[in-house]
């Protein structure tokens, strides 16, 4: 959606076909052109992957494309190159930390990818400097860029509900790496008997029977667009993120943020950019413990109480820092250089 309204063409290739329904609907009605390997995420061997990119890269080599841009991990990057020409801009968007831990999981190919791309964009600062610290590019070159995201204006200006019972929310993938063990522990914590889980998403590692039985945690399946998430952020009294994924710049705490809702997440990747100031934005430790987590909680309720929560300030932070309109004239200079 970033480049509605510029007159540009643009496909969008991906051989996972995970997008939702809506997703795909929502860029054809954008005149997007979508080119999807016909097979489900997790289905398609390397193999299938490769011979079907190969047979798009040779189709779409026959128009003249000013910009290919590439995200994601995997060798087959180089391979999308190929559908440009002599003067096409080639640019890949790193978008999780490129920490050492993540850096050792890297296969030759993409490290190739990496270090030979033409534009390599990191999503936050931390990125960058992982990328830097972990690449051997020519001239050390990396660009630093927020997310494209499709911002909208939110639906609301965010006041914190009455309470208790107090309410956090989880938004995202259900995996093991996004902390939801912890939240399941912090859930049968005596002295947090007041507050509420309310869990948005899924994913591989749960399913809604595994919180069936559990008092106080509330799952909610997955929601369908992201004004759908601010109206739930806006009955909440705060967000949590106990990841020890390899984050970039994790898109639900800029939601949150935008909003003006208080937040606690550990400090991965980008997250620490994104924060103002305790009690609203509260850093645990990259590897967190489980009573970290727990004082935390105890803290944000306590300011809760207090009222000393300010999302005002958030708001104000996101926008000195994020604003929709400069990070997507950001971009759009980007993908108009020459």
């Amino acid at each position: 959606m970033l480049l509605r309204g510029t007159g540009w063409s643009v496909t969008l290739l991906s051989t996972s076909n995970s997008l939702h329904r809506r997703v795909q609907d929502n860029l054809h009605e954008a005149g997007v052109h979508l080119r999807l390997l016909p097979l489900s995420r997790g289905e398609a061997s390397n193999r299938q992957k490769t011979v079907w990119l190969a047979r798009q890269i040779l189709k779409l080599r026959e128009q003249r494309w000013d910009v290919i841009y590439t995200n994601g991990q995997g060798g087959l990057v180089p391979l999308v190159w190929q559908a440009g020409h002599r003067d096409t801009r080639l640019i890949h968007h790193h978008h999780t930390s490129a920490a050492a831990e993540e850096r050792a999981g890297w296969n030759l190919p993409f490290r190739l990818a990496l270090q030979s791309a033409p534009t390599l964009v990191a999503c936050s600062q931390a990125t960058r400097h992982n990328l830097l610290a972990g690449l051997d590019r020519p001239g050390g070159n990396v660009i630093h860029l927020p997310y494209l995201y499709p911002w909208e204006p939110s639906p609301q200006t965010y006041a914190p509900p009455d309470g208790p019972p107090w309410r956090l929310i989880f938004a995202g993938r259900l995996t093991v790496s996004k902390g939801i063990d912890t939240i399941l522990q912090l859930a049968s914590a005596h002295d947090l008997q007041d507050v509420e889980w309310h869990l948005f998403g899924s994913g591989e590692s749960y399913t809604a029977e595994d919180f069936a039985d559990v008092r106080r945690v509330h799952y909610h399946g997955r929601y369908e667009s992201r004004r759908e998430l601010l109206e739930h952020f806006s009955r909440m009294h705060g967000m949590v993120l106990f990841s020890r994924h390899s984050e970039g710049l994790p898109v639900t705490l800029l939601e949150a943020t935008e909003l003006g809702l208080p937040w606690i997440a550990s400090d991965r990747g980008g997250t620490r950019e994104i924060a103002l100031r305790s009690p609203d934005c509260q850093i645990l430790p990259a590897n967190f413990t489980t009573r970290q987590a727990h004082d935390a909680v105890l803290q944000l309720r306590e300011a809760l109480q207090c009222r000393t929560t300010d999302p005002a300030a958030l708001r104000e932070h996101f926008d000195a820092r994020y604003a929709p309109a400069r990070v997507r004239a950001a971009w759009l200079r980007l993908f108009g250089e020459r």
